[in-house]
């Protein structure tokens, strides 16, 4: 996990050691947070497009800690955590019209309206892909 705070003198990077351990506390602190407001709200959590977004970029976050190995599943699952996290930015930015103006308001709702078209889309795909093709039924 903090492969720039090795014991061996000549392999010790103070820079990627200072990243990961503030990486490693801004996750557990996103986390607890989140585990209270799923306790605050009950099932009223799972029910916001919002809460979703949170804790998938927070567990491609911490998937991007265990896949320092592999770099080419490390890109994806880093490119794919930041596209997500730029969407979780729009939502944010899309409660405070103050910050943005009547821009921000169109482009959070666009953007809710889209993510709720792509999960429509892509959930019968998948259905269709696990019942049909993937286990076929007449073997």
């Amino acid at each position: 996990l903090f492969s720039g705070c090795s014991s061996r003198k000549g392999f010790r990077d103070i820079d990627l050691c200072t990243v990961e351990i503030l990486l490693v506390v801004s996750i557990v602190v996103l986390v607890v947070q989140e585990f209270w407001q799923c306790l605050a709200l009950g099932r009223q959590y799972f029910m916001e497009l919002e809460n979703w977004f949170e804790l998938l970029v927070l567990s491609l976050a911490i998937s991007t800690l265990s896949l320092k190995a592999e770099l080419d599943s490390l890109q994806v699952v880093a490119a794919v955590g930041i596209c997500l996290a730029w969407i979780e930015l729009i939502f944010l930015f899309g409660r405070y019209p103050f910050l943005g103006g009547s821009f921000s308001i169109m482009y959070y709702s666009i953007t809710k309206r889209i993510c709720k078209t792509a999960f429509g889309i892509c959930y019968p795909c998948l259905c269709f892909y696990l019942c049909i093709l993937h286990h076929p039924f007449w073997e």
